[in-house]
């Protein structure tokens, strides 16, 4: 069984990069060619340091996964998806028993947004503002540990 898994992967991978040609070069735009912003299915490492299925039965290979700093880059990763007719799902974190997080099925782009954790919190009105990657009671004790916000 192992040995058909590793014949499907680089399949799968192959047939994602052939028929989004255009949109791919449209991401490495965006991107500026900074190639530790995406990453795209003909990188050595995508299936296994990038991809990272949780399910192996819900495998979903992605056309690219990008990690945005900027809400321009998200934006226009979003036009270069939506002109190539690319499904978009955002990653944050956390996994999904069915890999949703890739997806849901092959060829979507996955926007992982680990760059975007910002985390601020305002005195004044006692409010915290922070970005999807975030988990708040790990953010305060990272970000300042005089930060104890109160569940209840």
């Amino acid at each position: 069984m192992k040995n058909l898994w590793l014949v499907t992967i680089p399949t799968a991978a192959v047939a994602v990069k052939a028929s989004n040609g255009t949109f791919l070069q449209c991401l490495e735009s965006a991107f500026g060619n900074d190639t530790n912003l995406y990453s795209l299915p003909e990188d050595p490492l995508f299936l296994q340091g990038d991809v990272t299925p949780y399910n192996l039965d819900y495998l979903n290979i992605p056309a690219a996964i990008i990690s945005p700093k900027t809400q321009q880059q998200v934006s226009q990763a979003v036009k270069c998806a939506h002109t190539a007719g690319v499904a978009v799902q955002a990653r944050s974190g956390g996994h999904s028993y069915a890999n949703y997080g890739l997806g849901g099925f092959n060829g979507s782009l996955v926007m992982n947004m680990k760059n975007m954790g910002a985390f601020s919190y305002n005195e004044t009105d006692q409010t915290v503002t922070f970005g999807p990657v975030r988990r708040l009671l790990t953010s305060n004790r990272l970000e300042d540990p005089s930060l104890f916000l109160q569940l209840t």
